[in-house]
């Protein structure tokens, strides 16, 4: 044990724990969760930006997306509430800095743009 110095943790023992101690998480509330799916400004045509998602009309539902990548890698992911229907799209890539996942991004468009139609017929 170290006299004058950080204990460690009671329940873990780790030094580490007491010097850089973790928050406890609690799990968003719904409530919590629809404040980050809220339009907030219209950033291009036909979307606008909430709080980290961008927000679209898709037949009439409100889908909230997102995408991003970095060389070798690309994703996008995009839901629906209501049908309550979402996507997720990994994807290795070359290291061609010029594509810009345009053609990559039209997938998960189209994959949601299913799936809610799917969800609406199954009503």
């Amino acid at each position: 044990m170290l006299e004058n110095g950080p204990q460690p943790d009671r329940y873990s023992g780790r030094i580490a724990d007491c010097l850089c101690p973790r928050p406890k998480l609690q799990p968003m509330s719904g409530a919590m969760m629809k404040l980050t799916q809220e339009k907030r400004f219209p950033v291009f045509p036909g979307n606008n930006v909430g709080l980290s998602w961008f927000i679209k009309e898709i037949d009439g539902k409100q889908t909230c997306w997102h995408n991003g990548g970095t060389t070798g890698f690309k994703m996008c992911n995009s839901f629906c509430n209501n049908p309550a229907v979402a996507i997720v799209v990994l994807c290795n890539t070359g290291s061609d800095a010029s594509d810009d996942g345009r053609d990559f991004y039209r997938v998960g468009d189209t994959l949601i743009r299913k799936l809610i139609e799917t969800g609406m017929k199954s009503k």
